[in-house]
């Protein structure tokens, strides 16, 4: 049986509230916070063991569920989803960071990318395992009947309608359930989610570390062909390769991470 406290700390991170992975820092807090984005589907599983190094190293760290994670998959627009990374970078703020830096796994990454490219108070990015790739042809290929009924409903003024659409994760193929509107907002091609489109809008504003695991031909091939190439590098920017899966990246980039951001000055 979970305590109260326990229980609200759950419910507040259902909802986007920033919730520090650890109840207490290990030690005194950097001056630099980070809001870590979960992967397609999941929850912070996978991400919280960097997280948890994150805090011990003295960094300020919330890793809320987003709107593309368990239990809420597709429940608000991509647009909606970059809202919630801004109310956490206002907590991590509030919580005595000067400087901020996003950090994303797999769709986490891909929102991380697209929210950089618009914004100009950050410090850097973390892509770990980049995922998502909407312009890639395998996506085309399995989004256009969905996309093609989504526009329709949205022409015929059904846009909150709901549907089941086809979405993919790491090869498997599987039905989900959202809006016309919401599903166009995550697989529009020419959308917010396209990576590329991010990258050459970030330009060589941020430095950018970029950890993919050999293992993760998606995000070690795909992703850097249509998006790594289109950065233009400023002199922290990195690609990082790692042992292991795609789900173990971000466990096993902690070192890079950390090294990254003391290189960062950060």
């Amino acid at each position: 049986m979970l305590d109260k406290f326990t229980a609200l700390l759950i419910l507040l991170a259902s909802f986007g509230v920033a919730v520090p992975l650890e109840y207490a820092r290990a030690v005194e807090p950097k001056e630099t916070g980070i809001v870590l984005l979960h992967g397609k589907g999941g929850d912070q599983r996978w991400v919280k063991p960097l997280g948890k190094a994150l805090e011990k190293a003295g960094y300020i760290v919330v890793s809320p569920l987003f709107p593309w994670g368990k239990g809420r998959i597709y429940d608000r627009t991509y647009l909606e989803g970059h809202a919630q990374v801004d109310w956490n970078v206002r907590a991590v703020k509030r919580n005595g960071a000067k400087h901020v830096i996003i950090a994303g796994h797999s769709l986490g990454a891909n929102v991380a990318l697209s929210y950089g490219a618009k914004r100009s108070d950050l410090a850097g990015l973390i892509l770990l395992a980049p995922g998502h790739l909407v312009n890639s042809p395998m996506m085309k290929a399995l989004s256009a009947p969905g996309l093609a009924l989504a526009r329709q409903m949205i022409k015929a003024g059904q846009k909150r309608e709901k549907r089941d659409f086809l979405d993919i994760n790491q090869g498997k193929k599987y039905g989900v359930t959202t809006s016309a509107e919401i599903y166009l907002s995550w697989f529009d091609p020419d959308g917010l989610a396209n990576m590329g489109k991010s990258a050459r809008a970030l330009g060589s504003r941020l430095p950018v570390l970029w950890v993919s695991s050999v293992e993760d031909r998606v995000a070690n091939v795909t992703a850097k062909n249509l998006a790594f190439g289109a950065f233009v590098e400023n002199s922290y920017t990195k690609d990082v390769t790692v042992k292991g899966s795609h789900l173990e990246t971000p466990e096993r980039a902690i070192g890079a991470v950390l090294n990254w951001l003391k290189e960062l000055g950060q």
